[in-house]
């Protein structure tokens, strides 16, 4: 494992190893930081040939919507690009960001990545290994 960015908001991380590429929220990200933080992990995912991701959006209150608009638009080619094929998501901790979660999760399972949800960064971590 090899962090790759660490700042007061967030945390990317690289398992080389296993394929995967994660961040960690540390609280509520938005905009720009938010962006900054996706397209890092995004990068991150294509040097290193991944097809597993986990989120942990558990200190994640809500997704904006013109966050959510800039993913679809311009983070979605690019990860799909790679080959995405799993997704591990921690999920937010507060009604609002879980309900928004839900729609989220929706729409990339109907796109063909498998989704699960987890409690805790290290449950996620483990089904994230096990998936080939």
């Amino acid at each position: 494992m090899e962090i790759v960015a660490q700042t007061k908001k967030y945390t990317i991380r690289v398992y080389p190893e296993y394929g995967i590429v994660s961040h960690q929220m540390h609280g509520f990200v938005e905009g720009e930081e938010f962006r900054k933080m996706m397209m890092l992990g995004a990068k991150t995912y294509k040097e290193n040939g991944c097809s597993r991701r986990l989120s942990d959006d558990s200190k994640n209150a809500l997704f904006n919507k013109e966050d959510v608009e800039w993913v679809e638009n311009n983070w979605e080619p690019m990860i799909f690009e790679t080959g995405w094929k799993y997704w591990a998501i921690v999920s937010p901790e507060q009604a609002f960001g879980k309900m928004a979660m839900r729609g989220i999760v929706k729409r990339y399972k109907e796109m063909g990545v498998t989704v699960e949800a987890f409690t805790s960064y290290d449950d996620a971590l483990e089904w994230l290994k096990k998936q080939k």
